[in-house]
């Protein structure tokens, strides 16, 4: 699988899986807060009828001046208050109850307000607390918690299947694609190589000069076209062989390539050069200067002239052509891509240009206005 076909499948898990679990989590709350209430109203009623059985039992022993018999239960605990909430039985104030509400929660545990006693024996709140917090709730929690991750595990592992089926298809279309890419590729390297012997023959005979740089011109057309092709589906199964070597060479045997494109079209390329070692392959290294400068030539109008800087190991090459919009700066490094369709190209170049970038680390910066675009290589020191 390839960088290609993972982020696409990691695309379609991140929405599918994501989603799922969104509506898979709202399902869940909303079960938990149901729960939750039903639990909630169970144990309120529980509390009612064990404070309503209190004050039952209050009231009787005054009406009937008997001894005061209070119920019993084992998950409650009873306080008869006074108007200044003082136990009756045990004389011990409790400040901390609020009397105001009638079924409240603290430190995790449930108390009950009842006032059917009516001062009866002088108790006016009857306060049933829970002696433990309630186990029923955490269960609930963790069963939901438990529940909700074996269904993310399930429909991850489906959805990532689901992904791997519905990519199949494409995967084999692209992959036909790039096999007949890569074909397309080698078998031009041969009329390729013909072509510019040829046209270097042909600078020693009669023919006008002018047809013969259109030649030439149309020639490395195809050679920059190879090269971009060669470069995308040839170069990962070839060894690069790293080196020092000098940029300034680099550019200047670049512009002596695309020259004749250059004066095909009325560019002028001006160029200010300094040395700048580089450790690197020198395929990459003609390969991003190339397109860089064949670039520039491309979008550049008939007349106008392309600047060429190389100092302190940091290249510029300025355009004259009418600009990038801002909000397409970072498409154009997209392969396929082509920002100004009237133009010829595939899309490819810049997209090889950020690939080398990334390898060797090289810094690359677009400034662009309605005058003309630059781009900015900087290397770094031991590339």
């Amino acid at each position: 699988m390839n960088a290609y076909e993972k982020k696409s499948l990691l695309n379609f898990l991140i929405i599918y899986v994501g989603s799922t679990i969104l509506l898979l989590g709202l399902v869940a709350w909303f079960f938990y807060k149901y729960e939750e209430q039903t639990l909630k109203s169970l144990k309120e009623a529980h509390m009612r009828s064990f404070a309503s059985m209190a004050a039952s039992a209050v009231i009787r022993a005054q009406m009937q001046n008997e001894h005061l018999k209070l119920p019993e239960n084992k998950n409650f605990k009873l306080l008869l208050l006074d108007s200044e909430k003082k136990d009756i039985l045990n004389g011990k104030k409790y400040d901390e109850i609020d009397v105001t509400k009638n079924l409240y929660t603290k430190n995790g545990r449930y108390i009950y307000i009842d006032k059917s006693a009516y001062g009866h024996l002088g108790v006016k709140y009857i306060a049933v607390l829970e002696k433990k917090n309630d186990s029923r709730i955490e269960k609930l929690q963790k069963n939901i918690l438990l529940i909700f991750l074996g269904v993310f595990l399930f429909i991850s592992v489906i959805a990532y299947f689901l992904g791997r089926m519905f990519l199949k298809p494409v995967k084999e279309k692209v992959e036909s694609i790039e096999k007949f890419a890569k074909e397309s590729a080698h078998e031009l390297n041969t009329p390729v190589t013909a072509l510019l012997m040829s046209a270097k023959q042909l600078e020693n005979s009669d023919i006008d000069q002018k047809i013969l740089k259109r030649i030439r011109a149309s020639t490395k057309r195809i050679k920059q076209l190879y090269d971009g092709l060669s470069y995308l589906f040839l170069s990962e199964h070839e060894p690069a062989e790293k080196k020092e070597i000098n940029l300034k060479d680099t550019v200047t045997d670049s512009i002596g390539f695309i020259k004749d494109i250059a004066d095909t079209k009325r560019v002028t390329i001006i160029s200010d050069l300094e040395n700048c070692r580089v450790f690197m392959d020198e395929k990459s290294a003609f390969g991003l200067v190339g397109n860089i400068i064949s670039n520039a030539v491309k979008y550049t109008p008939p007349g106008k002239k392309i600047e060429i800087i190389l100092k302190k190991c940091r290249l510029v090459v300025k355009d004259e052509g009418r600009g990038i919009p801002e909000s397409k700066i970072n498409d154009i490094f997209k392969r396929y891509v082509r920002i100004d369709k009237s133009q010829g190209g595939f899309g490819i170049g810049l997209s090889i240009v950020k690939e080398i970038c990334e390898k060797y680390d090289i810094k690359i910066d677009v400034h662009s206005t309605s005058e003309g675009t630059s781009f900015i290589l900087t290397f770094p020191e031991n590339i």
